[in-house]
């Protein structure tokens, strides 16, 4: 008569430790270490689960778009801006144009967007300084 464990594959992985009255189930170094291999795969395998569906998620998620996520925001000058120049704004460099001359370093604002050129002015807030507008010609 085959006994329980043996049917189920289970008598070779257990030892068996008799105390009076009571039986007590060992599991064997090898067994535990190979548990412990299994384990930790586990962790692998539920971790790459988790970054997938997080980087799933990610690409699904609309990008924000649109020139009303770049008004108002506040950058740096990098070059001269007399009329035209550059700043950085975000981690990107920029194509800018001011009507007041910005001297580079000065923080400035964005107020406007035409096409890839974003209007600025300085930042009143930031710069302390008020410049008069250049005059038009």
């Amino acid at each position: 008569m085959m006994s329980d464990l043996q049917r189920h594959g289970l008598s070779d992985k257990l030892q068996f430790v008799a105390i009076p009255d009571k039986i007590v189930f060992g599991i064997t170094a090898t067994e535990f270490a190979g548990q412990r291999r299994f384990r930790t795969a586990m962790n692998t395998l539920e971790r790459m689960t988790l970054m997938l569906r997080l980087a799933t998620r990610a690409r699904r998620a609309k990008v924000p778009a649109g020139t009303s996520r770049i008004i108002g925001l506040i950058g740096r000058a990098e070059t001269a801006i007399a009329p035209e120049g550059t700043i950085f704004l975000r981690n990107e460099l920029w194509h800018a144009r001011s009507r007041v001359d910005i001297a580079p370093g000065e923080t400035v604002r964005v107020t406007g967007i035409n096409g890839l050129t974003l209007d600025v002015d300085p930042d009143q807030l930031k710069s302390g300084a008020i410049r008069t507008l250049k005059e038009s010609t």
